[in-house]
């Protein structure tokens, strides 16, 4: 009996990603709760106020998704163009003074009436779909230079904003996705090393010639020297990671939450994590990004195979956004990258990027069933 239920229900999704998302997601909301109750009570007098803004987004990604189930694949893929523009045209408001919110001198944030949206967030999506529907319908020309360099056009005004905005942790991250499926789209592989070789160069190049940067670079190769500084982030965090040891303090149980470490409950709850759950609940929370990123990738090798080609390039993009976006967040909390304002998907505080990745975990539940039923519709 229970063997049929199970059955049944894998006709709509895979059991095992949707207990990991579930559990990731209430890992996430349970670690946030703890990371920011301190500087929650201190900002708005209210412990629970950050908690409360990301059930809220939970709340509202969850019912955006319920109101477009009804919407195929083939058509988001049809207007992802229109929805790319869209989002470069949200994310140019940004110029406009009255709506672009400065933080920490880095105005990435627009002022909405009730709460803020990062637009990059929006962009890292938009241009995942538009790329996966590009690659599907140019994939035996992707070879030819021509058509390779197509997305990196597309890019050119989105990341050239998001670099004014002081973001190019969400420049970097973009990139290696790009790279990635242009790879998987079997681009060249002399066209692909070569751009990774330009971009390492670009990247050297803002970093040497912007003294912000350069001194976040200085302070990565050693953040003890200017421990009250530069590298009071980074010390601390790495110092919260070493206290925690590999059981934790427990579960509330961080002191460098406690203003020790700035942005506890966004740039540096991996910090948290690990501070409070050691060793064994850092390896935990990796653990369940692995199943779900092996999950994408599984289940855009299966769309492949069966010629699903959009939904195979979305499942293995929304795979690489998960594992890139939250390597690069643990990077940088353990020192092996330079500190960038990079969340971490569920956990941190935030409500674009939770909705993004929620948006993004409805878009495998998709492919999944398409996938399903094409498998059925191919044995028959």
């Amino acid at each position: 009996m229970k063997k049929n239920i199970l059955n049944s229900l894998k006709q709509y999704f895979d059991p095992l990603f949707l207990f990991t998302s579930i559990f990731i997601i209430t890992f996430g909301l349970l670690m946030l709760f703890s990371a920011s109750t301190e500087i929650a009570y201190t900002n708005f007098n209210d412990p629970f106020y950050y908690i409360k803004k990301q059930i809220f987004f939970l709340i509202i990604s969850f019912i955006f998704c319920i109101s477009i189930s009804h919407i195929r694949l083939s058509n988001i893929r049809k207007y992802s163009l229109i929805l790319f523009i869209g989002s470069i045209i949200i994310l140019l408001l940004l110029f406009i003074p009255e709506l672009g919110k400065e933080v920490k001198g880095s105005r990435r944030w627009l002022k909405l009436y009730l709460f803020t949206i990062q637009p990059s967030e929006l962009v890292k999506l938009t241009f995942l779909v538009w790329l996966c529907s590009f690659l599907s319908l140019q994939n035996e020309k992707i070879k030819k230079f021509e058509y390779y360099i197509i997305p990196f056009l597309y890019l050119l005004i989105p990341c050239t904003t998001i670099l004014y905005f002081k973001d190019l942790g969400s420049i970097v991250i973009i990139l290696f996705i790009t790279l990635s499926l242009l790879w998987l789209a079997n681009a060249k592989f002399f066209h692909i090393l070569s751009t990774s070789f330009f971009g390492i160069f670009l990247i050297y190049v803002l970093i040497v010639f912007e003294p912000y940067r350069m001194k976040r670079m200085m302070t990565f190769l050693d953040p003890f020297a200017d421990e009250l500084d530069g590298g009071y982030q980074l010390s601390n965090s790495l110092t919260a990671i070493g206290d925690g040891g590999i059981f934790g303090k427990g579960l509330g149980g961080s002191s460098f939450k406690q203003f020790y470490l700035p942005e506890a409950h966004t740039d540096f709850i991996f910090a948290i994590i690990a501070e409070e759950l050691g060793l064994f609940g850092s390896i935990l929370m990796i653990f369940l990004f692995s199943i779900l990123i092996y999950k994408c990738f599984n289940l855009g090798s299966k769309a492949l195979k069966l010629n699903l080609k959009f939904q195979g390039y979305l499942s293995y993009g929304i795979g690489l956004y998960f594992g890139f976006q939250s390597l690069l967040h643990m990077y940088v909390n353990v020192g092996m990258s330079p500190t960038k304002g990079l969340t971490l998907p569920f956990f941190s505080a935030g409500g674009s990027s939770y909705i993004v990745s929620f948006i993004s975990i409805y878009f495998v539940f998709k492919i999944y069933r398409e996938v399903y039923l094409a498998t059925i519709n191919t044995k028959f």
